[in-house]
């Protein structure tokens, strides 16, 4: 079974977490994983040759344009560092798979990610179609 997940790569300098992220996911699970990551010019750039060097059978991947701040988003303030386009996660549903899990590109996993997936299902099962988890990360 394919687990698909998505982050968004708010530039090329974030490529190094995105690698350390793939990376913790490939060290625990076994399986195939469908990575989609929305990102700039230059961050598609990156990704696409260090993906494209791993060759890794049961890595796919997709990239997605992530450029302009979308219409959708654009009006809403934030303070955030990502800007607006933070907020285009909520869209992502539009673009992909019924079923993926998003995950922020600051994340490592010490676990085979099959786990968290499997939770998913559960709570599905259940009638839920979202899960989330604390941000760990405190201001």
């Amino acid at each position: 079974e394919v687990i698909h997940i998505t982050t968004f790569n708010g530039g090329a300098e974030y490529s190094g977490r995105l690698e350390m992220l793939l990376k913790s996911i490939l060290l625990f699970h076994n399986g195939t994983i469908q990575i989609h990551v929305f990102a700039d010019a230059r961050a598609r750039e990156v990704l696409s040759i260090m993906l494209h060097t791993w060759r890794i059978e049961r890595l796919r991947w997709s990239l997605y344009e992530l450029d302009e701040p979308h219409d959708r988003v654009k009006f809403i303030p934030t303070a955030h560092a990502a800007g607006s386009m933070g907020f285009l996660r909520l869209f992502a549903h539009d673009l992909l798979p019924l079923y993926v899990i998003l995950i922020d590109t600051d994340t490592m996993f010490l676990e085979d990610i099959a786990v968290m997936h499997q939770f998913f299902w559960k709570i599905r099962e259940k009638g839920a179609y979202f899960g989330a988890a604390m941000d760990m990360y405190y201001r």
